[in-house]
């Protein structure tokens, strides 16, 4: 064991952008505003600019060809929810106790397809070091699939997986036995949190996480002086008279993300005589103030998810004074309030019901309800650092 408050906190996330590279640099950086010793890890990509205490991990060749090859294999297995039955280390051994000794070093492991593999996590459980899991999705406590929808084979095994074909439905059951094995070998040594109570529980109801310490953490907002103060900035549609709807996330076209209900949705509002359109992020990534004009546009972030955890584009929208209209699945209910906010029940009649929830909304936010959106959101992080800081206590000597 190391002394208390003498540590160094190691993130490792396979990227720096998406939903658990987001989470992991915001919390290493709140880490560092609060005088923890935080250092975090990625890839290296063209546009990871580094800021304090960030390394880029540069792979080989060849070690990029077998992540391409891995990657097309994976997404091969299934269309609705991903898989990641194999991932490759690109990260050695060699480098990742250059980090420091166990005495030193914890590692926080946020997403780790393609970047390290359980060999790898079970070579510094045996070296002594302490890990920290997020469950950023249900990767870690299910054989392969990152979202199990509606199976329940988490529980007991993940035998005879009903998301894969014949010829590859055993694979699951293989890799979910190594990691409870391996799990329940070293529980001292891991430490689970969860952005939202209903990955939590789950996580619970797991055979492998079931026996381990699980908090709820929040992830961290972006700070809303990133963009400028929103409540300040001139909203640049107000000339169209137009109800702006944003939709946040990068891929318009993955199903858990909502491709079929924003098809629905689209289709709904060419067919009503209502001024509202959708506006999608994505298309503004190729200007330089992309983002800010985007966030600076939209009247409401829609969030028309299958299945989420604690989405980083609602944590945002909160931070900056933005209602939420969402789908209510998974940990999406925990971060709504129904003074301001929406929950959409999406079924047969989802158009009908959507358009009678927008024609009632009020175009111009008032300034008082931006205010009260963020300091919800201001709450909700409140100590959050310090509450991260005294779980990783947990592993030192005198604590509980």
């Amino acid at each position: 064991m190391f002394a208390k408050n003498n540590f160094k906190v190691v993130h490792l996330s396979t990227s720096h952008a998406g939903g658990a590279g987001i989470a992991a640099r915001r919390l290493h950086k709140n880490l560092l505003e609060f005088g923890v010793s935080s250092e975090f890890i990625a890839l290296e990509r063209g546009n990871f600019h580094m800021g304090i205490g960030e390394v880029s991990v540069k792979r080989l060749n060849y070690i990029k060809f077998l992540s391409i090859l891995n990657s097309i294999f994976n997404n091969f297995l299934n269309h609705k929810t991903f898989f990641s039955i194999t991932s490759l280390s690109s990260l050695s051994r060699k480098k990742l106790i250059s980090f420091g000794s166990p005495r030193e070093v914890i590692f926080h492991i946020h997403n780790w397809f393609n970047f390290l593999n359980f060999k790898d996590f079970e070579f510094l459980l045996e070296k002594g070091y302490k890990l920290v899991f997020t469950l950023h999705d249900q990767r870690i406590f299910t054989g392969g699939c990152h979202y199990s929808l509606d199976c329940r084979k988490f529980e007991t095994g993940c035998t005879s997986c009903p998301h894969l074909n014949f010829g590859f439905n055993f694979l699951p059951a293989l890799n979910h036995n190594k990691v409870k094995e391996l799990f329940r070998k070293y529980s001292s040594q891991i430490i689970i949190t969860a952005p939202s109570k209903w990955i939590q529980t789950l996580a619970t109801q797991s055979s492998i996480c079931k026996d381990l310490l699980i908090e709820y953490l929040p992830n961290f907002s972006r700070d809303a002086k990133t963009f400028g103060n929103i409540l300040e900035s001139k909203m640049l549609h107000r000339e169209t008279q137009e109800l702006i709807l944003g939709v946040a996330s990068m891929d318009k076209n993955s199903y858990l993300k909502g491709r079929e209900i924003l098809k629905d949705i689209s289709a709904s509002l060419k067919q009503q005589p209502i001024k509202a359109k959708l506006v999608y992020l994505s298309d503004y990534q190729n200007r330089r103030d992309g983002n800010e004009y985007f966030w600076n546009s939209i009247d409401y972030l829609l969030v028309p998810s299958v299945l989420d955890n604690s989405p980083n584009v609602i944590h945002e929208a909160k931070g900056l004074g933005i209602p939420i209209l969402a789908t209510n699945v998974g940990g999406i209910s925990e971060l709504l309030n129904p003074k301001y906010d929406f929950l959409i029940d999406f079924n047969e009649k989802s158009s009908e019901n959507f358009v009678s929830i927008i024609k009632n909304l009020p175009k111009n936010i008032a300034q008082e309800t931006r205010l009260i959106i963020m300091k919800d959101a201001e709450d909700l992080y409140l100590n959050l650092a310090e509450k991260y800081h005294n779980l990783y206590c947990k592993f030192t000597d005198g604590v509980s």
